[in-house]
């Protein structure tokens, strides 16, 4: 297994994103990915080649099958895993900034048809199948999209067909948007505020009313907010979280078990032994053996 690389806020660092060609187009297989709850501020495509992803936002929940897509606005929390891990699923992102088809600052295509998306709070996670035309003209474009950005002097090709895919996307978006209420932003807010403090303060002795206090909310709503948001209690979270750091300080330091168990917020060794094991089925020695014999 392997993470993607994101900083103390969960807000993901884009490798090879740079000014000049705000882009990034991957090919992933989610089977042997670790992929926690973050944000970018890039906008994202993701085209499922094979097998099936399951995609959430703090609010929303769905399948994506073989020959379908999703886009995900910016400054979305979301998480995303293969439904079976046992199998390829095989998915192909594309994230760029919405620059690369707006142009500059405040050019009528920014102000048309790009800004209109990136603000409306309603528009977070949108599934696309063949089920409309609109939807069904975006998958068809973005394996095309892939296969140029594989090619040389292939940049405004790849421009052209992301304009045309975020036409097509507009369109998709106001048939959505029209069959569905408006979303309450009150559990987004609160949601964000308590994980930005658990990222921060993981290695910390936590409790439940420090993580109700960072949204000036109540414990009880902290519990309700994290139900409903993500399906978990808040220290089924701040645990999950702290044993994914454990895993990634086990694979990239020479610390000891004991060294790693502070460091992530467990002060007792022989908890965080036997949590881990519950967790990742091995002992963290084994772990960390397994993962440098690989």
């Amino acid at each position: 297994m392997f993470s993607i690389i994101t900083n103390d806020n969960q807000l993901e660092n884009i490798s090879g994103m740079n000014s000049e060609f705000p882009l990034v187009v991957r090919r992933i297989n989610m089977a042997k990915l670790d992929v926690p709850w973050h944000w970018h501020e890039e906008v994202e495509f993701k085209y499922i080649e094979s097998g099936v992803l399951r995609l959430r936002t703090e609010k929303d929940e769905f399948l994506l099958h073989a020959g379908e897509a999703c886009f995900t606005n910016t400054n979305i929390m979301e998480m995303s895993e293969a439904v079976d891990r046992t199998e390829d699923t095989n998915v192909i992102t594309f994230v760029f900034h919405p620059a690369l088809i707006s142009g500059h600052f405040q050019s009528i295509i920014d102000k048309k048809y790009i800004k209109p998306v990136l603000t409306n709070r309603q528009i977070k996670m949108i599934r696309i199948t063949s089920e409309t035309e609109y939807g069904k003209k975006i998958c068809k474009a973005l394996p095309k999209v892939q296969k140029l950005y594989e090619q040389e002097n292939t940049e405004l090709q790849i421009r052209n067909l992301l304009s045309e895919i975020w036409l097509q996307l507009i369109k998709e978006i106001e048939t959505q948007l029209n069959s569905r209420p408006a979303d309450s932003l009150r559990n987004k807010d609160r949601i964000r505020y308590m994980l930005q403090y658990i990222y921060t303060h993981y290695a910390e002795k936590i409790t439940l009313e420090d993580i109700a206090a960072s949204a000036n909310i109540s414990e009880r709503e902290a519990l309700r907010t994290f139900k409903k948001s993500l399906d978990k209690a808040p220290f089924d979270y701040l645990n999950e979280y702290r044993l994914d750091k454990a895993r990634e300080l086990l694979e990239t330091t020479d610390l000891t078990v004991t060294e790693v168990a502070v460091s992530t917020g467990f002060s007792d060794s022989a908890y965080f032994g036997k949590v881990f094991r519950k967790y990742f089925e091995s002992t963290p020695g084994n772990y960390r053996k397994k993962i440098r014999k690989d």
